[in-house]
C-alpha cells in the first residue's frame, strides 16, 4: 500500500556498484505548489458563492438531483452504504499498513491535514450553510454507517484532507482507490442527508488542508533511484556493473553514468512522474 519513495526495489540486481546522494523524504515539487494553489482559489470561490447565493444554489441542487428519489431503493442503499463502507475499511486499511510496516513518515503529515480540515469547516461557518431536501432516503440498519448524519462535515474534510496528504507516499493503485472513496463518500454525503453547498465545501476545505500538509512536510523521493534503474535496464536486457549519478544540471531529470556487464558506457537520465506528465 505505502510506495517507498520508489528507492526500494527488493528485486535490484546484485554486483552492481551504484554511487548516488541519498535520497530525501522531504521532497517539495512545483506540482504540489499548483495543487495548493488551484485548491485555495476553489474553496474561496465556493465559500464565496455560498455567502452570496446560497439558497439559490441548494434549492437549484434540490430540483436537479429529485428525480433519484424515482431510483430502486436498493440501488440507493448499496451506492451509498457501499461508498461508506469503502471509506472505513480504507481507513482501517492505512491504520493496518503503517502499524506493519513501522512506516511513521507520513503520519503526522495525514494527522496534521485532517484536524486542519475539520477545524476549518467550524471556523469558517461550513456547518451553517443552508440546506434542502434530501434527494434519497438510505433504510437500511447498518448502525452509524447508514445514519443520515455520517460522516459528518468535519469527518469528511478530514477523509479529504487525509488522503490528499498521503497521496504521494501511496502506490498509485491505492491513491485510485482511496479517492474513488472520497468521491463515493461525497456524492453520498450530497444525497443522503438534506442537499446543501456545507459538501462541497467540506471537499474543497479538506484539499487544501492536505494539499497544505504536503507542501510544509515534503513529501518522498518520487523519481527512480538507482536501484530501479538497474533493475529496469536488466529487465530489458542491459545488465549494468556500475551506476554513477552524474553531478550535471539536467533540467529537471537525474543524470548517471552507467558501465554496462560487457564494458560498454551509457548516459541514462531519469524521470519522475511529475515530469512525464508534463
Amino acid at each position: 500500500m505505502l510506495e517507498p519513495g520508489r528507492a526500494d526495489v527488493d528485486d535490484a540486481p546484485r554486483g552492481v556498484a551504484i554511487v548516488e546522494a541519498e535520497a530525501s523524504d522531504g521532497v517539495r515539487s512545483p506540482v504540489d505548489v499548483l495543487r495548493l494553489a488551484t485548491a485555495a482559489a476553489l474553496a474561496a470561490l465556493v465559500l464565496l458563492a455560498e455567502w452570496l447565493v446560497g439558497d439559490t444554489l441548494v434549492a437549484f441542487a434540490s430540483e436537479l438531483f429529485s428525480g433519484l428519489s424515482a431510483l430502486p431503493a436498493w440501488m440507493v442503499n448499496l451506492v451509498v452504504t457501499g461508498s461508506r463502507l469503502l471509506a472505513v475499511m480504507l481507513l482501517l486499511a492505512g491504520a493496518a499498513t503503517v502499524l506493519r510496516s513501522g512506516r511513521w513518515r507520513p503520519v503526522l503529515p495525514v494527522l496534521a491535514a485532517s484536524t486542519v480540515a475539520a477545524a476549518l469547516t467550524g471556523v469558517l461557518g461550513v456547518f451553517d450553510a443552508a440546506a434542502g431536501d434530501a434527494a434519497v432516503a438510505v433504510d437500511w440498519p447498518l448502525g452509524p454507517v447508514t445514519d443520515p448524519g455520517f460522516p459528518t462535515t468535519a469527518g469528511l474534510a478530514a477523509m479529504v484532507a487525509a488522503t490528499t496528504a498521503a497521496a504521494p507516499w501511496l502506490a498509485r493503485r491505492w491513491r485510485r482507490v482511496g479517492w474513488v472513496a472520497v468521491l463515493g463518500l461525497a456524492t453520498a454525503g450530497f444525497l443522503a442527508p438534506p442537499a446543501s453547498s456545507e459538501t462541497l465545501a467540506a471537499v474543497l476545505l479538506g484539499w487544501l488542508a492536505g494539499a497544505a500538509a504536503v507542501v510544509v512536510f515534503g513529501g518522498p523521493w518520487r523519481r527512480p533511484r538507482g536501484r530501479a534503474v538497474a533493475a529496469g535496464l536488466a529487465e530489458v536486457g542491459v545488465p549494468l556493473a556500475r551506476l554513477e549519478q552524474a553531478n550535471l544540471d539536467a533540467r529537471g531529470s537525474t543524470p548517471y553514468f552507467a558501465v554496462t556487464a560487457t564494458g560498454a558506457r551509457l548516459f541514462v537520465k531519469t524521470l519522475g512522474e511529475d515530469e512525464r506528465l508534463r
